[in-house]
């Protein structure tokens, strides 16, 4: 996170463009900042916002990663009250089948 402070959203997204090949991406809820995810057992102040980590996966569309798999883990529903987390984590998964899709049919289509 000190590497994105310093250099910003677009700097990731921009190394992320660089990785190629067969991808699996576990996303640990908890690199969320808990205002956005608070149920999880290990909260940690200042990390992504929910705008952020949605952008983010979203730009892998762009990119010449291969999803081959995709997780999200450490959601606790007990420590979930609100359903804001699992809502999110939901969302999270959502996006990654979304670029899966996309990448997909964007193979159909050049073959």
């Amino acid at each position: 996170m000190e590497d994105i402070d310093r250099y910003g959203i677009d700097w990731l997204v921009e190394n992320l463009n660089e990785v190629s090949g067969d991808v699996y991406i576990s996303l640990d809820i908890g690199v969320i900042d808990p205002a956005f995810a608070p149920g999880t057992g290990t909260k940690e102040v200042g990390g992504f916002t929910s705008r952020e980590i949605v952008g983010i996966i979203r730009s892998l569309a762009r990119s010449g990663i291969e999803l081959r798999g995709f997780d999200v883990v450490e959601v606790s529903p007990p420590l979930d009250h609100s359903g804001i987390t699992s809502l999110l984590a939901a969302n999270i998964i959502y996006e990654a089948m979304s670029v899966k899709a996309y990448h997909i049919m964007r193979s159909i289509k050049a073959s």
